[in-house]
């Protein structure tokens, strides 16, 4: 301050503020340039949006999401933290569980392979479909708000069908997400997602909750595993 103060000052006896104004401006502009690009460039670029919740992913990172069945909490649940609200979701035994029923998870199930596999929209590390929700890891190669408007929307039309219930709401609006930040993170949410069976008490082992992505590694290990001996 002891130096631009006397600088302004002078300056502006000479130029007038017009010309002070003139020249802070290009210094300015001269230091967020920088700074905008570097904000800017593919390796920082993230999509943020907000509805009832707010959604902020990078590009090129991993996601952790989960969303449930509509009418599986209450109101006052709703304002709880995640965790919380997760926890009373593992614990109900009122609500809709239809994910429960073999025939509404296998349909989550294929869809979360086919966005993978066929339309190529994001890879899968690691999911879970609970009897009232859906825990998923995925790093996204498209639009994430795109992804999950598809996964819920083919899901919702399909099982609704066969509920005779088309037209109704099937999954809550919204759903919740957490960019991962590194790879330490990266190895503990995985780690919940799929041994969020065992915790619920619906299994006893992760590889025995037939719709996860820890069962079906299983069964790829065994299924390579050369038979023992006789």
């Amino acid at each position: 301050p002891f130096l631009v103060e006397p600088y302004v000052r002078l300056r502006t006896q000479a130029w007038g503020w017009s010309g002070v104004y003139v020249v802070f401006t290009l210094i300015c502009g001269y230091v967020a340039w920088p700074v905008g690009q570097a904000i800017l460039s593919p390796a920082f670029r993230m999509a943020y949006w907000k509805r009832h919740l707010p959604h902020w992913i990078p590009e090129h990172k991993s996601v952790f999401v989960t969303w449930r069945l509509a009418g599986t909490l209450p109101r006052a649940a709703q304002d709880q933290n995640w965790t919380d609200s997760d926890e009373q979701l593992d614990r109900a035994i009122t609500g809709p569980r239809w994910l429960a029923e073999p025939a509404h998870a296998q349909i989550t199930t294929d869809a979360l392979h086919h966005g993978e596999a066929v339309r190529e929209w994001y890879s899968l590390h690691a999911w879970v479909v609970m009897p009232n929700h859906v825990h998923v890891v995925m790093t996204p190669q498209h639009v994430f708000s795109e992804i999950m408007r598809w996964l819920k929307w083919t899901t919702a039309r399909r099982s609704n069908q066969l509920l005779g219930r088309t037209g109704n709401p099937f999954w809550q609006d919204e759903w919740f997400d957490h960019w991962i930040r590194n790879g330490s993170e990266f190895e503990k949410i995985v780690q919940y997602v799929e041994w969020n069976p065992v915790a619920a008490g619906l299994v006893e082992r992760l590889e025995q909750w037939r719709w996860s992505s820890a069962s079906e590694r299983c069964q790829r290990q065994a299924t390579r595993s050369p038979a023992p001996p006789a």
